[in-house]
């Protein structure tokens, strides 16, 4: 009797699709993990973002609410970054404390009323009306750094 040596062509595309269904799972695990780790990235910035604006608040003496657009922040040094950011902070002064509002956006996520001391969270669906973020300013009737 005569065998014959070698895998039938079922054999060969089960082991196919088991491969590719394995090469799927790991593409979708490493994209999430790349989202995770940009929304990561972008809060730390928004937070830094926030503290550079805590600096420029108290750099200059201000008594009184303000809003600091995030291109004002970058043209006067108050935040070395590079990130192409749109958005602007508006800082709150009451009796006892000074409270962060934030509109940020990077075109991939963004931010809306963060409250400095609370967790940023990161919004996907806001990004289509945080286009207008650089205007928030515009609103506002104190003084406004842009």
């Amino acid at each position: 009797m005569k065998y014959k040596v070698g895998f039938t062509s079922v054999e060969l595309l089960t082991v196919i699709v088991i491969v590719a269904i394995f090469s799927l799972g790991a593409i979708f695990g490493v994209n999430y993990l790349l989202t995770e780790t940009k929304k990561e990235a972008f809060s730390k910035d928004v937070s830094n973002i926030v503290q550079s604006t805590s600096v420029a608040y108290a750099a200059l003496n201000l008594e009184e609410s303000a809003c600091f657009n995030y291109e004002y922040l970058k043209k006067n040094k108050f935040y070395i970054g590079s990130e192409n950011y749109i958005g602007s902070i508006l800082v709150t002064k009451t009796d006892t404390e000074l409270k962060y509002s934030i509109w940020m956006t990077n075109e991939e996520f963004g931010f809306s009323k963060y409250t400095l001391g609370t967790d940023l969270k990161v919004d996907k669906k806001y990004i289509e009306d945080n286009k207008a973020a650089s205007k928030t300013c515009n609103s506002f009737s104190g003084k406004i750094y842009e």
